[in-house]
């Protein structure tokens, strides 16, 4: 297991893509280990970075109103 944390939209890419292939490990092994670390990681960077997205659009969307 060489796991890491999610830095780009390319690695949450290919986490998406690893978690999916891990998604049917039989519990217990190390491959559902994997995928619930995996998943775990997956779900801190998409809360942080849509979260980053959605305060971004409403920043544009106040300065846009300004006008």
């Amino acid at each position: 297991m060489d796991l890491k944390r999610i830095k780009s939209e390319q690695d949450y890419q290919s986490a998406l893509k690893k978690l999916d292939q891990l998604f049917e490990a039989k519990i217990g092994t190390q491959e559902s280990d994997e995928a619930e670390v995996l998943a775990l990681l997956v779900d801190e960077y998409g809360k942080k970075e849509f979260s980053n997205r959605r305060e971004k659009e409403l920043s544009n969307e106040r300065r846009l109103n300004q006008f």
